[in-house]
């Protein structure tokens, strides 16, 4: 799912051509010209340079077209006019296990290969019309059609078997294979002129000899001038075509800069979105922290509110005691809740204080987060600069024609690269810095809330023992007021009865 939103992202920014790109990536294009076509399943393709190859694919070039193509291990198959190609398997990761099997049924083909001559030469195959062609490491060409097969090797050597045969070919050498015949011997590709004339020379008298004498001269110098030209031009082709594979591997190379800088791209935006998440998370952490600062605040207050009433009761029970000593017990009830009030609303003042140092540290985590994230959308902006640079180097390294301009647009598309893989390094580190921020914001958010609740439960304790305190100070009171009234019945009870050693005021004696 990734993958296909990355796919998504790039074709959106780099439009079609670039997002072509992202086909299987077994090879591509390094030169076009003319009418070249390209069959994927059942549906026709209009290639151009740059087009990606996929495995099973099958080319075919029109009348005075041209098409080179490079694989991922760095083959180099050239197309003429008129030629038909099929990828029929490809495999590469630079083990023996790497496999490439080709086919050409019509046309021209040249081939230099690549690392798979190298490390798996004996699992490399191009298949023709009339013929089988296996390498040693090695650059070699050929036409195919239904009436045979010339085919020719440049470097080192080439097997080509057909009908049950096999014929070694080495460089300088070409062999021909008739439809159903197995490969005739193989042939030096430069014969001298000399022995080609005295093969064409019939054989006759010494007099026809020097009749023809001056004729034969001429002939031997014509063709001797034309082997020169020959060589020439044949050493001219492979400078050409030497220049032609060093174009091609630049602008591969170009392709697979821009490639690392869209990669990059695809990967700063994913994490400056990540960096940005962060960022959101711990503002919302630190805001439930701030909430749970202010509770804690509000409880402290209304914890010495009841401490403080529960003080008040404790000194009206007091008095009460103070005047009877009946109300001492409730009076010391009021006493130890007044103290359980203020013991409590001291702990919530150590908790505010807790709080409020959660609240300054997250603070400045919050901070680290959100600068973070400022950093890496900064730096994904630079990444996105150098991609679009890489990419447009890579493009014009596939439409100049001169070597040293497509090296100096392949260099320019490895530096915009790996300045574009720098920054997404820097996006990728401002992530991780802005994700462990977040992770602490968040963490002092759970101590803050654990601190709140225990505040909840205090301030709870301090009310408690405040109601306890108001409940003993109305015992107090009531013990007080009911020993006073029984020492006043008392003392009227003792007035009614008299005094017992004074005379009767009514007695009369005898």
């Amino acid at each position: 799912m990734m993958q296909y939103i990355k796919r998504l992202i790039l074709i959106c920014l780099f439009g079609f051509g670039i997002g072509n790109l992202w086909a299987i990536n077994i090879g591509s294009f390094t030169m076009v010209k003319g009418n070249v076509e390209l069959l994927r399943g059942h549906k026709a393709l209009k290639v151009f340079t740059s087009f990606k190859i996929d495995d099973k694919d099958i080319i075919s070039t029109s009348k005075n077209a041209l098409a080179k193509l490079m694989f991922k291990d760095k083959t180099v198959i050239t197309l003429g006019e008129k030629s038909t190609f099929k990828v029929e398997d490809y495999f590469f990761d630079n083990s023996k296990k790497s496999k490439s099997t080709f086919k050409v049924t019509k046309g021209f083909f040249r081939v230099v290969t690549g690392a798979i001559g190298k490390v798996a030469r004996e699992r490399f195959q191009l298949k023709t019309r009339n013929a089988t062609i296996g390498i040693r490491g090695t650059v070699f060409e050929g036409t195919t059609s239904a009436q045979g097969d010339y085919i020719s090797c440049l470097e080192h050597a080439i097997v080509v078997c057909a009908s049950g045969t096999c014929e070694d070919v080495k460089a300088g050498q070409y062999t021909y294979v008739a439809a159903g015949t197995a490969p005739q011997k193989a042939q030096i590709q430069k014969k001298s002129a000399q022995k080609q004339i005295k093969k064409s020379v019939p054989k006759s008298s010494h007099t026809e000899v020097q009749i023809n004498n001056v004729q034969t001269s001429a002939r031997i110098d014509s063709v001797t001038q034309q082997n020169e030209d020959y060589n020439q031009a044949n050493q001219s082709t492979e400078v050409n075509n030497e220049i032609d594979t060093q174009k091609d591997e630049a602008r591969s190379l170009a392709i697979e800069y821009m490639q690392i800088a869209q990669e990059a791209q695809v990967n700063a935006q994913e994490a400056a979105q990540v960096a940005i998440e962060a960022a959101n998370n711990a503002n919302e952490a630190f805001d439930r922290i701030l909430t749970a600062k202010e509770n804690v605040t509000a409880y402290e207050l209304s914890a010495y509110e009841a401490a403080q009433a529960a003080a008040d009761s404790a000194a009206s029970a007091a008095a009460s005691a103070a005047r009877e000593a009946a109300a001492a017990t409730a009076a010391a009830s009021a006493a130890a809740a007044a103290q359980v009030a203020q013991t409590s609303a001291d702990s919530l003042h150590q908790l505010k204080e807790e709080v409020v140092t959660i609240s300054s540290q997250a603070s400045q985590e919050l901070d680290i987060a959100q600068n973070q994230a400022n950093i890496a959308q900064e730096k994904l902006s630079e990444t996105s600069r150098e991609a679009a640079s890489a990419s447009q180097s890579a493009q014009n390294a596939q439409s100049e024609d001169v070597l040293n301009a497509i090296i100096l647009e392949k260099d320019n598309a490895k530096i915009h690269s790996d300045l574009a893989v720098s920054f997404a390094t820097e996006v990728s580190n401002a992530k991780d810095v802005a994700q462990n921020a977040a992770i602490n914001v968040e963490n002092f958010r759970d101590q803050a809330i654990a601190i709140e609740n225990e505040a909840q439960t205090k301030l709870t304790d301090a009310q408690n023992a405040q109601t306890e305190a108001a409940s003993a100070a109305t015992q107090a009171q009531t013990d007080a007021d009911a020993a006073a009234a029984a020492r006043a019945a008392a003392a009227a009870a003792v007035v009614d009865l008299g005094d017992p050693y004074k005379p009767d005021s009514s007695y009369t004696p005898y």
